[in-house]
């Protein structure tokens, strides 16, 4: 798991609103157990790029986007726990899961969940949250 990631993860299962919709169950993408119950979150990096130093201290900084797919048996748990990412993951200078982390930011949730669509031979809704990380390695 990527550093970025497991500072999405961090922020998202230890938040008060989050942590209690989803408890544990926020996955990178490829390890999401079959018996997982709903809701879940599903955690892919888009891209993780160096930016060399941005706030002018001389550290290199990288800059991670991650996508997460929020994965739930109802619209209105998706669209609670989407709502919720923002006030989870916002935030300035921090060291978070032993990482250093210079600002993250979510998209605002906006989208309505997807769905319902099948999966796993049930229905479910899908909705999708972007969370930009700036950290140092």
């Amino acid at each position: 798991m990527s550093k970025a990631v497991k500072v999405v993860r961090s922020l998202l299962v230890n938040d008060a609103t989050v942590g209690d919709c989803i408890g544990n169950r926020c996955f990178p993408v490829d390890g999401v157990p079959k018996s997982t119950p709903w809701p879940y979150i599903v955690m892919t990096r888009q891209s993780d790029r160096g930016e060399g130093s941005l706030n002018g201290d001389g550290s290199d900084e990288r800059i991670a986007t991650i996508q997460l797919e929020i994965v739930s048996r109802t619209y209105a748990d998706a669209a609670a726990i989407g709502d919720a990412i923002p006030a989870a993951v916002n935030g300035g200078t921090r060291t978070v899961a032993g990482i250093q982390v210079v600002e993250s930011l979510a998209d605002d949730g906006g989208d309505s969940p997807d769905g319902p669509i099948d999966l796993d031979e049930s229905e479910a809704f899908v909705m999708t949250v972007t969370v930009n990380v700036a950290y140092i390695p």
